[in-house]
């Protein structure tokens, strides 16, 4: 194991405590550490405007920070959401009283997640886990059977998770998702399981802990990108046909196209955002 710097180790292990970094290596965290510049604000100071995205996210050491009547102290990440969804802020963030942050640049950031796919991949793991369930598709389009190439890219098209991906990484998705079905009474996922596919329902019903499932619903999907176990047992009350991604395909695929990971984590910061307004 390559021995890092003390003073970089210091911030690495640091960084660890922060939700998105938690299942990143030492080495790889390292990366981001030496990214950091210490910076300081007295109070009063904006520390992010409004009206623009933030270009830079701040992991505060000692005072205060606060927008919105909300307040950050040690320990905290701010602006790290708005720098994923690239959002501006409604208003600005400023210092309560003298304070000092590690700030690391959305520019470096975005930089080292393009050629760091360990570092990509914690931060999927991250926001997933804390991500609500998403919402099924409103309406699916009229689907051939069995699915063609353009239907499977279609339906990955449309799911939130997905949006603002380019065309290219989520054709390559398409060709390694494949359509399985799933007779009557058979699970499909299973509590406690490991996560090692999502599946989109193309048709049937299912029954879940909280009522059936139909089309346009999207099963296992946050389980598999956090690498947890599966949440529920979800068996089949129907037959059902099912668009599935394996885990070892939506990671090839981000490995191979960062830029489909970065489109993902903008949408799971947005949709936090959201959640949390």
């Amino acid at each position: 194991m390559v021995e890092l710097d003390p003073f970089v180790l210091r911030r690495a292990l640091w960084l660890r405590h922060v939700r998105w970094l938690t299942a990143a290596d030492l080495p790889d965290l390292a990366l981001l550490a030496e990214n950091l510049t210490e910076v300081h604000f007295a109070a009063g100071e904006i520390v992010a405007a409004a009206g623009v995205a933030p270009c830079a996210l701040h992991f505060i050491l000692d005072g205060e920070v606060g927008i919105d009547g909300r307040r950050w102290g040690p320990g905290s990440v701010v602006g790290a959401l708005e720098v994923f969804a690239r959002r501006p802020l409604t208003n600005s963030l400023l210092a309560i009283q003298d304070t000092r942050t590690l700030q690391l640049t959305s520019n470096d950031l975005f930089e080292i997640l393009e050629d760091n796919f360990a570092i990509l991949r914690a931060a999927l793991r991250g926001f997933a886990d804390g991500m609500p369930p998403p919402p099924p598709l409103i309406s699916l389009p009229v689907l051939g059977d069995p699915l063609g190439f353009v239907e499977r890219l279609t339906l990955l098209r449309d799911q939130p998770t997905f949006v603002g991906a380019r065309l290219d990484a989520l054709a390559e998705l398409a060709h390694a998702s494949q359509e399985v079905r799933f007779a009557a009474g058979s699970a499909v996922v299973r509590l406690g399981d490991p996560a090692i596919s999502s599946f989109m329902i193309v048709e049937g019903t299912l029954i879940g802990p909280h009522g059936d499932i139909g089309p346009g619903h999207t099963i296992g999907a946050l389980e598999t990108l956090a690498e947890r176990p599966y949440r529920a047992t979800i068996e089949a009350r129907t037959p059902v046909r099912a668009l599935e991604s394996s885990a070892n395909a939506i990671f090839d695929v981000i490995e191979d196209h960062p830029d489909l990971g970065m489109a993902m984590l903008a949408s799971f910061a947005s949709t936090i955002s959201e959640h949390h307004a």
